[in-house]
């Protein structure tokens, strides 16, 4: 029994017929082929691509950018990062805990647990800025040699 029969006796049939037909036809075409997938209205991922075409202009000029970004306001970047680091850690989501903090934030005896946290993640967003700009800025470099 082939996809759409095993589908219709579920009741999806009527609504999974369109991907069962696009996925039988991308099973009839050559790979490297099947690689331009078409949208609803015919216009092709590959024409998208080659319009978009990347400008090394255009990317320094964006590189720049956010460089100019991180340096002009860094306490406001460091702000940011450490509301959703603290958003991520008090929901949960966070991978940080007491015991995997720098030892000497956590060998501190008069701060709380939350506070130490705080610390670190204050700590890590100040490394995390010096690494951004960093990597911009090696990137600007790169993109000046390309033009």
């Amino acid at each position: 029994m082939n996809r759409r029969g095993v589908l219709g006796m579920i009741g999806l049939g009527a609504a999974a017929g369109p991907a069962v037909v696009s996925e039988a036809v991308r099973a009839s075409v050559p790979w490297e082929q099947s690689t331009v997938q078409t949208h609803g209205i015919g216009y092709s991922i590959a024409k998208e691509t080659y319009d978009n075409a990347w400008n090394p202009v255009e990317a320094l000029a964006s590189a720049k950018r956010e460089y100019s970004m991180l340096t002009e306001e860094p306490s406001k970047w460091i702000a940011d990062y450490v509301a959703r680091e603290w958003d991520e850690y008090m929901s949960g989501y966070s991978s940080i805990r007491v015991e995997t903090i720098d030892p000497d934030i956590r060998n501190m005896k008069s701060f709380s647990e939350s506070s130490k946290v705080r610390m670190y993640i204050e700590r890590r967003a100040k490394r995390r800025l010096e690494s951004q700009k960093n990597h911009l800025w090696s990137r600007v470099q790169e993109l000046m040699k390309e033009i």
